[in-house]
């Protein structure tokens, strides 16, 4: 990363010359914009981070859909539960917008 090789040459100076660069207005200027470059990689890690957990969640959430949606169909449908035709039709279509309601929960 150009950063560390910078601070890598900054570090080899005798203190003499690091003390010279540091004081002069070319220096104070390297030093400010090498603070901001810190300062916005360690943004965009975070922001890396947080959709790496945003993806992690949205994959969970599927996996839930994709699992609990055949088994509550397939309670639904049970005949000892006696639900008409139209009740049968409109099950997935439910049970699927219920499950989404767990997404708008947990994000």
């Amino acid at each position: 990363m150009s950063l560390d090789r910078v601070d890598l040459a900054i570090e080899n100076l005798p203190q003499e010359q690091i003390d010279e660069l540091y004081s002069s207005p070319l220096g104070r200027h390297l030093e400010e914009v090498q603070s901001k470059l810190r300062l916005q990689l360690a943004l965009f890690a975070k922001q890396y981070i947080g959709l790496g957990i945003e993806e992690r969640k949205q994959r969970a959430l599927e996996d839930w859909t994709n699992f609990f949606i055949p088994i509550i169909t397939a309670m639904m449908q049970d005949p000892d539960l006696k639900l008409t035709p139209a009740q049968r039709k409109a099950l997935p279509i439910t049970v699927e917008r219920h499950i989404h309601l767990l997404e708008t929960t947990t994000t």
